[in-house]
C-alpha cells in the first residue's frame, strides 16, 4: 500500500517501513511520521491534536487491513472486499493523509 503525505510531497511504500508512529510536540501539535528500512525518518503529517493524530493511524491500519484482505481473497471476495473499500471513500493501495 503507498501512503501520501499530508503535503502532498511525498508517497511512501508501506513495504519499506519498519513502523508509522505519531509523535506528541506539544498540546496544540501532534503528527504522524515513519521510519524507513534504512532508518530514515518521514514526516506524513501534523495535527491540533494527539487525538486526531491517533485517528488518522488507526485509519492508516484500517486501509492497510482492507487492502490485505483484497490481496489475499479470491475473487468473489475481492469484490465483496472493493465495494467495502469504496464504500469508506477510499481508493485501493493507496491512503492519503487528511488535511485536518
Amino acid at each position: 500500500m503507498l501512503i501520501l503525505s499530508q503535503d502532498k510531497n511525498k508517497i511512501v511504500n508501506l513495504d519499506n517501513l519498519i513502523y508509522i508512529t505519531t509523535n506528541t510536540y506539544s498540546e496544540e501539535c501532534s503528527g504522524i511520521s515513519c521510519n524507513s528500512l534504512n532508518n530514515l525518518e518521514i514526516y506524513l503529517g501534523e495535527y491540533d491534536t494527539e487525538e486526531r493524530t491517533k485517528e488518522v493511524l488507526k485509519e492508516i491500519f484500517a486501509a492497510y487491513r482492507l487492502n490485505k484482505m483484497l490481496e489475499c481473497s479470491d475473487r468473489i471476495e475481492q469484490v465483496e472486499t472493493l465495494k467495502a473499500i469504496l464504500k469508506e471513500n477510499m481508493q485501493p493501495f493507496i491512503y492519503e493523509i487528511p488535511e485536518e
